[in-house]
């Protein structure tokens, strides 16, 4: 199975809670994620230091919707603190039974927008 990964770029606020959920086709048909894993890193630039990451083997608040195709994932208002500014990221599916086998679902552009209240 191979597909380029969907460009999904956000504007979020730093210090509130991030939410999203989002759904993935391929094609035309919401993808079955039973059975997958996910995972997502944010970094200033490509190749760059991590500045966030997430993994459902790590226990990190993403809910995959199985047949429905969907994929929730929450950063807490917490961890959304301590960022600010333009980020790129990606998200990827993978078979914890098989390390290669690997769909890179999105990527894009995360800006955050600085707080004023804290």
């Amino acid at each position: 199975m191979t597909s380029a990964a969907a460009t999904w770029n956000s504007v979020t606020d730093q210090g509130a809670t991030f939410d999203r959920t989002v759904t993935y086709n391929y094609n035309g048909t919401p993808f079955d994620f039973t059975g997958w894993g996910f995972r997502f890193a944010l970094k200033r630039n490509y190749g760059g230091t991590t500045a966030l990451e997430m993994d459902t083997a790590d226990g990190d608040p993403i809910t995959l919707g199985g047949p429905l195709g969907t994929v929730q994932f929450t950063v807490s208002a917490v961890t959304m603190a301590g960022l600010t500014g333009k980020y790129v990221w990606d998200g990827e599916a993978y078979d914890p039974l098989d390390p290669t086998n690997v769909i890179k679902v999105w990527r894009g552009t995360v800006t955050v927008r600085p707080e004023v209240t804290t």
